[in-house]
């Protein structure tokens, strides 16, 4: 009679205990109706950018330049030049490659369009001017926490080298994607002007 008594209270005992931890984790996994109401999320902490934001690229000559994303592109204060962005890595053996195409194109339209090179990655003015010399680069180089910007208010660059083109209104104008050999580049410049 005792074993029963003490088997029907041990197995009373774990039954209540095994519930209650049950109970404590639905009612932190949970919202109950009296806290439905309320956010779920009231200490974690959501840092959001604002990529329409004015920002500023650092060129390795030294200059300045003011952006800001619009619906339609960016608004470059570069006296109304069409701009070619090319997007590119230190490492980037395909990248180096399409220097010579950047400098063919600058050279045949000096004055009607920008070419700016940005480097991803932590650079400073120090890496843009070693890779400008190495490279034989004749066009300005963003480098530093702008380019970061730069890159995410397009949505992320997954692949280099990329050049993205922006008309003299800032307007979005043309995207390409890999090495795109000096006729090509050429041909496609052509379309624009």
């Amino acid at each position: 009679m005792k074993f029963r008594f003490f088997l029907a209270l041990f197995t009373a005992v774990l039954f209540l205990a095994g519930c209650g931890d049950d109970e404590d984790k639905k009612s932190s996994d949970t919202p109950t109706e009296a806290n439905a109401t309320q956010p779920q999320s009231e200490t974690e902490a959501v840092i959001q950018v604002d990529y329409t934001a004015p920002f500023t690229l650092q060129l390795s000559n030294g200059k300045i330049l003011n952006m800001q994303k619009t619906k339609q592109g960016f608004r470059i204060d570069n006296n109304s030049t069409v701009t070619l962005f090319a997007f590119f890595t230190p490492w980037c053996d395909a990248c180096a490659v399409q220097v010579s195409a950047l400098n063919a194109a600058k050279q045949a339209y000096s004055g009607k369009l920008d070419i700016i090179g940005v480097m991803i990655g932590d650079a400073n003015l120090d890496d843009a001017k070693n890779y400008a010399s190495a490279h034989e680069v004749n066009y300005a180089i963003a480098y530093g926490e702008g380019t970061d910007f730069f890159t995410k208010a397009l949505g992320g660059i997954n692949e280099v080298p990329y050049m993205a083109i922006y008309d003299e209104k800032g307007e979005f104008s043309a995207q390409y994607f890999g090495l795109m050999p000096e006729e090509i580049l050429m041909t496609e410049l052509e379309k624009i002007f």
